[in-house]
């Protein structure tokens, strides 16, 4: 039981490309299998942390993983909603080059002395870019099943909005902000132990 939050964790890591796959189909049926993996994806998440504190499995490794899991699943979304255009690539590229650095940094420090620790606002970067990438998909999977009987001129039109340009304009500045907010830590962190 103590291996399965990394399994899960795992899991999401390999969900995370079909996922992107299904999700730029131009088929309707594979097109609802990619929000169907995604909500897998999310489940898997919320069930890992919630296992780790269940039976103390808390690791080393898992704190690393989960977090990259999350950003992996994330990054395909935003990278599909990039390729069927609605989402401009500069802005994802932003927040993908934020994620991979603030990986790295905790992958170096594994003794923990930078003190690297996930900011209040980055925790609610996270929040808004979830709700974010879940509100496309929501629409996405009621065009896809017939729920939402709209033509695709309005479907289009829709995924084209301004609403989504501000949201997402709004995710890169705090992402950017929670950046260079880590980068300042870092720096004082370092000044510290001198």
């Amino acid at each position: 039981m103590n291996h399965l939050p990394n399994i899960l964790s795992i899991f999401r890591l390999i969900l995370a490309p079909f996922f992107y796959v299904c999700i730029i189909s131009d088929n309707s049926q594979t097109v609802v299998l990619g929000v169907i993996l995604f909500i897998v994806g999310a489940l898997t998440d919320y069930l890992d942390g919630l296992l780790a504190r269940k039976y103390q499995a808390i690791s080393s490794v898992g704190k690393f993983l989960d977090p990259l899991a999350d950003k992996v699943l994330t990054g395909f979304a935003l990278v599909a909603f990039s390729s069927m255009k609605i989402i401009p690539l500069w802005m994802v590229l932003i927040v993908l080059f934020r994620d991979l650095l603030t990986t790295m940094i905790r992958t170096i420090d594994t003794s923990g002395r930078l003190n690297f620790k996930t900011s209040e606002i980055a925790r609610i970067k996270t929040f808004i870019q979830m709700a974010f990438i879940a509100a496309i998909l929501f629409i996405v999977f009621l065009y896809h099943t017939g729920m939402l009987e709209i033509t695709q001129a309005d479907y289009d039109s829709f995924l084209k909005s301004d609403w989504i340009d501000y949201t997402m304009l709004f995710i890169v500045l705090l992402t950017l902000y929670t950046f260079v907010d880590y980068i300042l830590k870092i720096f004082v962190s370092f000044k510290k132990k001198k």
